[in-house]
This record gives C-alpha cells, structure tokens and sequence, in this order.
C-alpha cells in the first residue's frame, strides 16, 4: 500500500516550467536528520533561479540558516544557463564541492564517478595542528572530506623549524578520530622536492582567480598574481604575455568577462580556477618559452635565458660563454652549472649576485648568417579579425628554406594552452594559407574570446606570433 501511494504521488507530479532553487534545497534540508551519518544532498540543475527567491545573497543566507546538520551539498551545474556564483557559494559554504557537466559530457558519467568517491567516507572536519610550527597561505583552505580510495594534498607555508609533533583530527559515524605523528622533522632549508613551490604558488594563483570571479576585480588581488606568475613560470590569464615576446603586457584579459556569472564563460572560468587550486603538477600551466631549473624559473627574452628574479637594468657580471673565465667561474661556484646548462645565453641571480652568460663571439656572425633567411618567413594577420565562424591565416614559406625543418602552426587560448594544431610536418614553400573554424583538437567550439596563433619554424629557428578575437 505504502509503495502503491508513493508511485501514485509520483504521477501526479507535473513539471512546470519553473526553477525554484531555495525551496528545493530547503525542503532537501529538511529531510536531514542529526546522527552519527554524514549527510549529503546531491544538487543538479540545468537553470537560473526562476521561482521563490532568486536573489544570490538571500538563497545562500536561507541555505545556510537551514543547514543545522552540517550536511554536504555537492552541486552540479548542467549546461551554460546555470549561475556559477551561486553554485559555486552553495557547495563552498557547504563542505561540497560544485562540478560543471558541459553540453557535451554525459552528466549520467559525472554522478556516477563522483558517486563511487563519496559512497565511502573515512574521516570528516578534517584538521591539522603542526605543533611548534606555525603555518600560513595554504591550499586549500579548508580541508575537505576523506573518502575511501582519494587523498587529500595541502600546501603552505610554514615558519620555525626543528621537530615536532602533527596532529590529524577529524570525525568519522560521529566518533572523535585523532591520529599523532611524532618527531616529524621541519627544516630550515630543503632543496630535496623543489617543484612544491612552485605547485603551492599555483594553488595559491587559482584561490586569487576565484576570488576575483566572484567578488570582482582588485588590484592588490592582480599585482599578486602577476609577481607569483613571474616567480615560478605560472601562466595566468592576466600573464599569457609572458610566452610573447611582441605581445604587450596588459590589454588581452578580458575582467568583465572573468566576473560574469552566468553562460558559457562564466563555466569555464568556473573550471579553469578549480584547474589552478586543485592541482597536483603544474604541468598543464606552464609554455615551451618557459623553463624551471631547481627553485628557479627562466623566460627566453630575445634569444636569452633570463632568471624571473632578475630585475632589468640591474648591473651584471658578463662572462663570454666557452672561455676561459667561464670555466674558471664553474669551477668556483659549481652549482651555477645546473642552471647554466640550460643553453648559451644566460642571465641568473645567485648568491645576490647577477650573472650574464652570452655567446658573444658567434652571435653577430649567426645574425647575418641567418637574417636573409629570416625576414622572408611571414605570418599576416588573419582575416576576418574578428572571426566568427571561420578565419583564414596567411603565412609565407620562402623557397630558400631547408625542406628539413619542421613548421608548426598552432592556436593558443590566454592560459598559454595548446587550442589547435593547423598545420605540423615538414616545409612546403610558396604562400600558404589555412583555415580555422574555432574548434579545438577535439572538434569541440571554444568559447569568445581573445587567442593567439604561433607559426614555429624548426627548432625554435623562427617564430611569429599574432593575436585574434573570437567573437560568437
């Protein structure tokens, strides 16, 4: 009889057409209960709050008023027409976390995978206590949940050193669990895993990007992503320019853009910031004119290898690449030579001292070798600029070219990412020309905005790069 009712409550439900976000997120609240259980609600929407409050601020303050369980809402937000701020507050200010199924993907595969994670939590109200160590700027801020079969990765900074004693504390079926380690070392100075910097200042650049897409554009906010993007080799979109050398520094980062709420941008800036504040390597961050060498981190500028701690114009000691100074210079200071190794042309600061390394003997004679050559390459600007749906790129192979080098023609997005790949394989010259139609590799459309292409020739021999605006 039971079922029989609850089958015939079911089929008179009717959709109407309308979105009410508060009350259903109320009335799922309601339904939780205070006990030993960890209690989730799994939030799926495919709209914009159309029914009841639609207000960001006055939904999250009803939510979290009627949250007396702490029960985890994980979000997830079907297609554009979703509101990524509010998703995005819900699940934070829920110990939840917000997930974003484009048109494409299969939101059957999402829940399900994310389903086998959570069907099995170890620990939750996670919290670490370092002891005599004092600990600061980690990421992520709070702790999420454990579950059975993941790991939980939290980087910071941290001052004193010595032993001392870790703490891991959290709640698990509604018991206290504490787990102690002891006489865990801190030192002053490790050099042992030196990519950690660097990945904690990229976890770092996504909380700062999040912060500006949902509470607005801060100056303070940008200066700090730009520094922690020149110091550790971090492409950003606010530091793309940093991969090209003709590109000025500012006037390719859409803001009001980043900011916006809703639609197709708003998703995948919604994506990217989780890509930066979640990550475990930096590999997918980083550009082919960017190198790390230990804790350090070079741009090529004008065919030189330049140290990101070096300030232009500050005064350098010059050494001629290959004499005998050179190697005078290694043999007194043998660590330089893990950085020097990176090529001829080098500028580096180390032991407060600034170091320029150059090929000096062979650099003018190369130039005029290879200059005739050079400024027949070309790369035109595409045309229609803007584009929308399709542009065409013209670029020019000179028939004096060696048919063993390689080109490589490729569109970027502003984080410095591989787009599309138009033309790769040996040379053929004569006037070329190559149609893109604003898809990735993947056959997928990407989304308005502001992209570079990059015609490379050989190994780095000849490079040009151009800019264009995607407009749909």
């Amino acid at each position: 009889e039971d079922v029989a009712a609850a089958v015939d409550y079911v089929d008179r439900l009717g959709a109407e057409g309308r979105t009410n976000i508060n009350g259903a997120l109320l009335t799922a609240l309601a339904l939780m209960e205070e006990d030993d259980f960890t209690n989730m609600i799994i939030f799926l929407t495919d709209g914009l709050p159309t029914d009841g409050p639609r207000d960001k601020a006055t939904i999250l303050k009803n939510v979290r008023n009627a949250n007396q369980c702490r029960t985890r809402i994980f979000v997830f937000g079907v297609g554009f027409n979703v509101n990524t701020h509010l998703l995005d507050g819900l699940a934070s200010e829920n110990h939840g976390i917000s997930t974003y199924v484009l048109p494409e993907e299969d939101i059957q595969f999402a829940v399900s995978s994310f389903y086998s994670k959570v069907s099995d939590p170890v620990l939750s109200d996670l919290t670490l206590d370092f002891g005599s160590i004092i600990a600061s700027d980690y990421y992520p801020v709070e702790l999420p949940d454990l579950f059975q079969g993941s790991q939980l990765i939290q980087l910071g900074r941290y001052s004193g050193s010595g032993q001392t004693t870790v703490m891991l504390s959290g709640q698990s079926g509604g018991t206290p669990e504490g787990f102690v380690y002891e006489g865990i070392q801190f030192a002053a100075e490790n050099l042992e895993h030196e990519f950690i910097p660097r990945l904690w200042a990229t976890r770092k650049i996504g909380y700062l990007l999040d912060q500006i897409r949902l509470y607005g554009f801060d100056d303070e906010i940008k200066d700090e992503i730009v520094a922690l993007s020149k110091r550790y080799g971090i492409i950003t979109p606010y530091t793309s320019f940093l991969i090209l050398e003709d590109e000025p520094p500012a006037g390719t980062f859409d803001e009001r853009l980043w900011t916006e709420n809703t639609g197709e941008y708003a998703v995948r800036a919604a994506d990217d910031t989780k890509r930066y504040g979640g990550a475990e390597n930096v590999g997918d961050v980083q550009s082919t004119e960017v190198k790390y060498v230990g804790n350090k981190t070079f741009f090529l500028r004008d065919g030189v290898w330049t140290d990101s701690q070096y300030t232009q114009g500050e005064p350098t000691l010059d050494y001629e690449y290959g004499s005998e100074k050179y190697f005078s210079l290694l043999i007194g200071k043998p660590k330089l030579g893990r950085y020097l190794a990176i090529g001829k042309n080098v500028v580096l600061c180390f032991d407060s001292r600034n170091y320029r390394i150059l090929e000096e003997t062979t650099a003018v004679q190369e130039e005029e070798e290879t200059s005739q050559v050079l400024d027949r390459f070309e790369l035109q600007q595409n045309y229609p600029n803007p584009l929308n749906p399709n542009t065409t790129i013209f670029f020019t192979i000179p028939v004096s070219a060696h048919p063993g080098l390689s080109c490589h023609l490729a569109v970027y997005n502003l984080l410095g990412q591989q787009v599309r790949i138009l033309v790769g394989g040996r040379l053929v010259a004569g006037g070329l020309k190559v149609v893109w139609d604003g898809k990735d590799d993947s056959g997928r459309d990407v989304p308005s905005g502001v992209y570079f292409y990059q015609l490379r020739i050989g190994d780095g021999k000849w490079v040009k790069t151009r800019k264009m605006v995607l407009m749909r």
